[in-house]
Parts: C-alpha cells; structure tokens; sequence
C-alpha cells in the first residue's frame, strides 16, 4: 500500500461519517455539563456508551470524587508504545444569562453551516472528532505502531483538580506526547498550533481608606478607599512594568486585566474605608511567581511614595504557571504534517492565550503536549451563542486521525 495512500483512505472513511460526527457531537452538546457546580457524569456516561458501540472496549472511569469521570479509552497498535495521548475536557463554563442567546443553548442547532451550543467550540466538538478519529484508525487497514489514549477529562474549567491536574500528579498517567483540541482560532477557526500556554496570576488590590459618615467627607479629613482604589486601576495598564522574555509566538506578550470584579464600601451615607479589585496577570512561559510579585510590589511602593494616604496592599490568589514545548518536537511535526495534508497549507505556530491542560502534561507530567490544537474560535467561547462550523469538525476528525497515524507509524504490512 502506497504510503501517499493512506491520507485519502483515511480522508475518504471520514467523510463516509460525516453524519455520525456531527450527530455526535450534538448528543454532547445536549447533555449539560457545566462547571461549576460541576458534574460530568451524565455526558461521561455517554463518551463511554460511544466507546462500547465502537468497539474499543479499553476503557476505565477514574474519579476522584462522585460524578467527576475522566474517560480513558485506549486502542492498542502493533506496539503498545509510543502513546499518544487525545485529550478533551467534557465539562463547560455555565450558560449564565440565557436571554442573549439566539439558539436554546443545549440544543446542538446548526445554522449557516455552524453548531451552536455550549461546549460547541470549548470542547466537546473536539471531543467528538477525537473520540471518532480513533474508531476510524481503528476501523481502517493501517495498523498504528503505538497506542492511542483518549483521555476526555472533568474539571478543566474549574482548575483541574478533579481532571488532568489529579490525573498527572496523583494517578500517575503518562503518555510519550499529546494533543490538546482546544478551540486553537483567534481570527478563523483552527487557525494556529499552539506548542504554548500562558499562565495566570490572578491577584487582590486592598485599599484602606476611612469608614465614615458621608456628610462629611467635605468638612472632615477622609480617605475614600473607592476612590483610591480606581485611580490605581486607571493607571495599571500603562504604568505596571513587568519582566519577561519577550516569545514570537505570542507578539501581544503578557495581558495585564484591572478590576475583573470590584467590591468594597457599605452602603449609602458611608464613606468606603475598604475595597478590594481582582486583577489578572496573563503570564509568558518562564515568568515565575516571584518576580511578577516583585514587579508589582516595587509599581506600588512608587505609587505609595507620591501619595502618603494611599494604604494598599496585593494579596495573590491565583497562580497558573504557563508551559511550552519545542517547535522541533516530534508531535508538533505530525501536528504540521497533518493540518497541511487537510487545510492544504501550513499552520500557524502560536501560543495558546488563556491557560490548558497542557501545562500539567508538560510541567509535572514531563511529556511533550501541543496546548491547543482544534475546531473553532477562543472568542466565542464561554459566551452566548458559543458555535463552531461544522466543516471544521469533520477536519477536525481528519486531522487527529491522519496526526496520530504520522506520530506512532503505522504497519508495515498495511
């Protein structure tokens, strides 16, 4: 069998399901599975329905806690390693106010060529073009020379810590390489390969200020923390400095986001003698938590020297370290390989802006993992009217399926 051949098999038996794909993906989307509060177990009862009727039948249910599953599937090759790992999470960000949406947000409907939903784009149409991916190996003539796993995880959205983070650093699960399907589009769906994450520190700006009758603050010598506190934030932007290495793959650098809530103060007539705003720090790979603390606490000391009523302190709340994997690594070669064979030109290499999975496969699992690779655009995620076209999905299915195949080789007697 021509190795040029393989592609089109692989191609050709992708579009034969094109139906199943996008059925599938709609049964995802239909079954709620939004974190917080946070319960997968109803949509991980139906990856593993899926799992059965396609014949892979390795399948184990990890849960560190009742309704929290992480799916891990494998379909073993002619060799049992190299192991790709697929990887989706399965829980999304809630609906919130449903008012804005066009579409019922659970209903999978497809207009002008796009599914909406939530978890459309982040991720469950991943998902899906993973999960069939893997039955289309499967199904095929060409055997894969390692094993994949697919591993949908809990929890993504809330942190991890009843999905990959427990499953990385607490079950020990391992894999010689991964792909990641988050939406990986910024200005067109699956525009980019991101071999990057960035990180988060996320942190509390407390203003002291005086607690007083209101009608006085003219008569009588007052601090309004309010006040204080939202000139320190009209200022962050433009005048807090950070440290970092500059990377090519993400040109805007570190994001740095005043006041994402506020609260402070009483209630009318009361001078506010207290408010505190969260700030969130999009990080670069290699920054460290020290010295984005140093950063900000020499910014602050410059502030506190111009004006000798201003008492605030910052409190980190949140730290996500970023991670990153080389160009040269063998999956992101694959990655190439596969998104040229499919798209018909080469993808972007960029870095991922938010914060994924990956980081634990990379930073304590030790595993070279692509951050985000897969259908739709990072806007629209988490908000009303989430979507992702449909075409995108059957790529998607081609893509992992041909990625895969590149990675772990494939039968000699194919």
């Amino acid at each position: 069998m021509a190795k040029a051949n393989w592609h089109e098999q692989i191609k050709r038996a992708t579009d034969s399901r094109r139906n199943e794909i996008i059925d599938f993906t709609k049964e995802l989307i239909r079954t709620p599975s939004e974190n917080p509060p946070g319960n997968e177990a109803e949509v991980g009862k139906i990856i593993v329905e899926k799992l059965k009727e396609l014949g892979i039948t390795d399948i184990q249910v990890l849960e560190k806690t009742p309704n929290r599953p992480n799916v891990l599937a494998k379909l073993h090759g002619f060799k049992k390693e190299p192991v790709l790992m697929l990887n989706a999470h399965i829980d999304t960000k809630p609906v919130g106010d449903r008012d804005p949406w066009s579409v019922d947000p659970f209903s999978g409907a497809i207009r002008n060529g796009e599914m909406y939903g939530r978890g459309a784009t982040d991720m469950k149409a991943a998902a899906a073009a993973m999960i069939i991916a893997t039955s289309i190996i499967k199904e095929s003539e060409f055997m894969p020379g390692g094993t994949v796993l697919l591993a949908m995880a809990a929890d993504e959205e809330a942190g991890s810590s009843f999905g990959v983070g427990w499953l990385v650093l607490e079950k020990g699960i391992k894999a010689d390489a991964a792909i990641v399907g988050e939406p990986s589009g910024v200005n067109e769906s699956f525009e980019y390969l991101d071999i990057s994450t960035r990180g988060l520190y996320g942190f509390d700006l407390i203003v002291k200020g005086t607690q007083m009758h209101s009608s006085l603050s003219d008569l009588k010598r007052g601090v309004n923390a309010s006040v204080k506190l939202a000139k320190i934030l009209s200022r962050m932007q433009t005048e807090l400095k950070l440290t970092y290495e500059p990377s090519p793959f993400c040109p805007q650098g570190v994001t740095i986001n005043p006041g994402v809530f506020i609260r402070g103060g009483v209630y009318y007539g009361v001078l506010p003698g207290l408010c505190t705003a969260g700030n969130d720090i999009r990080t670069l790979p290699r920054m460290s938590q020290e010295k984005v603390r140093e950063d900000i606490d020499r910014w602050l000391d410059r502030l506190r020297a111009e004006d000798s009523e201003l008492d605030v302190s910052a409190e980190l709340k949140v730290w996500v370290e970023g991670a990153e994997i080389r160009q040269e690594e063998p999956i992101v070669k694959s990655c190439a390989r596969a998104y040229r064979e499919i798209f018909g030109h080469e993808p972007k290499i960029g870095m991922f802006p938010g914060g994924v999975d990956a980081r634990f496969m990379i930073n304590q699992g030790h595993f070279p993992a692509v951050s985000a690779f897969g259908p739709g655009l990072l806007q629209l995620a988490h908000g009303p009217d989430e979507r992702v076209p449909v075409e995108d999905i059957i790529r998607a299915t081609k893509v992992y399926a041909v990625a895969a195949l590149d990675y772990l080789g494939i039968s000699k007697g194919a």
